[in-house]
């Protein structure tokens, strides 16, 4: 059995977009859990909310996407998380739904196959361990 720490990266490839994951804090997983709103006089979860909030700590780099001028999409970061700017950015990203069920299944540990909501395995995406520099020297 492996664990992932909080320090780990892993790479989602879908298509040409690269997005660089990390596993969340327990304040992170609490806060996602957390989303909540008000209906019909009982408390339900706000999905939309948790998807934002997920992003916004999940995600911690993204290669291959352009702005609509040509230049390169950069994340906007405050304090180690997404500012709530760049997740509003993010929403118009075309491939977000499918990377949104990468990282709800991410949220607790990392699977061995990324599926889709029919339990099918997700087709052209991969999900890789991101060696840290020092690990990559160790092995040379």
């Amino acid at each position: 059995m492996r664990i992932a720490r909080i320090s780990d990266r892993f790479k989602v490839t879908m298509g040409e977009v690269v997005f660089t994951i990390g596993p969340l804090t327990k304040e992170q997983k609490s806060e996602v859990v957390n989303c909540e709103v008000l209906g019909s006089g009982n408390l339900k979860s706000d999905l939309f909310r948790q998807q934002c909030v997920i992003i916004k700590y999940g995600l911690k780099g993204l290669q291959g996407v352009q702005n609509f001028d040509g230049t390169p999409f950069t994340l906007e970061m405050e304090n180690g998380a997404l500012t709530e700017d760049c997740v509003s950015n993010l929403l118009m990203l075309e491939p977000i739904e499918k990377f949104i069920q990468v990282l709800y299944q991410t949220l607790n540990s990392i699977p061995d196959k990324l599926v889709d909501n029919e339990g099918k395995v997700m087709e052209n995406v991969t999900l890789e361990y991101e060696k840290k520099p020092q690990e990559s020297a160790q092995e040379a």
